[in-house]
């Protein structure tokens, strides 16, 4: 029997403990990003005999991913709402004069803060990074590798979750979130 419950603001349903996402509904799939779920059932690969969500990652189209329905290990979420996108987006624009979004971050702190799926600790992850990146720039040294790409994983994240939930262009919304979160 399955009930009705909310997770963000997709409906989905339990069964059994289970949570259970809808098709062609966006989520958010681990470090990977925003997936669309194309089907629910067993995968082309002898020996599964359970259920799999099977999730196209919407900014990369290089193939389907399986992730087991009763999965534990990797996170999977529906994507935030507009409501919180147009919030998170304001306060982008006004990250200047956001003292949480300025406080610096221990690089031992970075792949948690990745793999948390929240879009606040992403965005303050973004801002610490460009503020390395900006801080780097004027001693005119290039910023470390690993926080590169570390913050070219959280624009995706980030950026990806609100483009999707926005219905707009990703490479438009990574422009205008750069503009606002990368400023002095």
């Amino acid at each position: 029997m399955y009930n009705n419950t909310q997770v963000g603001k997709s409906k989905v349903h339990r069964n059994e403990g289970v949570i259970c996402l809808k098709l062609m509904k966006k989520v958010v799939y681990g470090v990977v990003g925003v997936c669309e779920i194309e089907q629910i059932g067993r995968p082309p690969i002898k020996g599964i005999d359970k259920d799999y969500y099977f999730l196209q990652p919407v900014y990369d189209t290089k193939g389907i991913i399986y992730s087991p329905v009763e999965n534990n290990k990797v996170m999977i979420r529906s994507i935030i709402g507009k409501d919180t996108c147009i919030k998170l987006i304001d306060r982008a624009k006004n990250c200047k004069k956001d003292e949480a979004l300025n406080e610096k971050i221990h690089p031992s702190r970075y792949d948690e803060m990745v793999k948390s799926q929240d879009v606040i600790q992403l965005m303050h992850l973004v801002r610490a990074l460009f503020n390395i990146k900006n801080d780097r720039a004027k001693e005119l040294r290039r910023m470390k590798s690993a926080d590169n790409r570390m913050l070219a994983t959280a624009r995706k994240l980030l950026y990806g979750e609100i483009a999707a939930a926005m219905n707009e262009d990703y490479t438009a919304m990574s422009e205008q979130m750069d503009n606002y979160l990368s400023v002095l």
